[in-house]
């Protein structure tokens, strides 16, 4: 039993690599594969991801705020719907991804399948990141730049900061709130600030 539990858990570090762009045999795919097989566990259910997002508001939200959760749970029940349904995917992903890291660290897998789908859902959006900037995909490759941080994937969270960074500064991040705006966007240009500070302390955790 012990030698099959170590075998497990090798297999489960190799599907890991492999999901986060690592060197090991077999496509991505099959990688997914071992990963859903391993724990049984259907990464779509809606009890399994409720889960991680209490997991990603109670411990990762309450650190760094980034998403404004009662909009983000309108998406997520349908009651909002994106332009582009992959930006929304790439968001909700590494949202999951990070909930699952904050409650299981380690020990499981599943993180790196979402983190994988959000990469993909990413690439899949028309124009890709370079020509569909907006606040779903500035806020999902902050989150992806904070995912590899923790995950000890420190040159792709070099580049998802990088990517970040002009992203903010594309959507004017940059900008501080006027006097002459009113209090109705004050919660909004609270958050845009939270998001654009994300990047700086992303960039120390890199640094570090």
């Amino acid at each position: 039993p012990a030698a099959a539990a170590t075998h497990a858990a090798r297999g489960a570090g190799g599907a890991a690599r492999a999901a986060l762009g690592g060197s090991t045999a077999g496509t991505a795919d099959e990688a997914v594969a071992r990963v859903l097989s391993l724990d049984g566990v259907n990464l779509d259910a809606r009890d399994t991801q409720e889960e991680l997002l209490n997991g990603y508001f109670k411990y990762y939200h309450s650190c760094q705020p980034y998403v404004n959760k009662y909009t983000f749970i309108r998406f997520f029940n349908g009651d909002l719907r994106a332009a582009n349904p992959y930006h929304w995917k790439a968001l909700l992903n590494v949202v999951l991804a990070l909930g699952c890291w904050c409650l299981h660290g380690e020990t499981k897998t599943w993180d790196v399948v979402y983190y994988r789908r959000a990469r993909e859902c990413l690439t899949a959006s028309q124009g890709g990141l370079v020509e569909s900037g907006n606040f779903l995909i500035f806020t999902a490759v902050l989150l992806m730049a904070d995912y590899c941080v923790k995950r000890q994937r420190l040159n792709t969270a070099w580049m998802y900061a990088g990517i970040a960074s002009r992203l903010a500064s594309s959507l004017g991040l940059y900008r501080e709130l006027e006097p002459s705006d009113t209090k109705k966007n004050a919660l909004d240009f609270e958050v845009k600030r939270r998001l654009y500070w994300g990047i700086y302390l992303c960039l120390i955790d890199i640094y570090e």
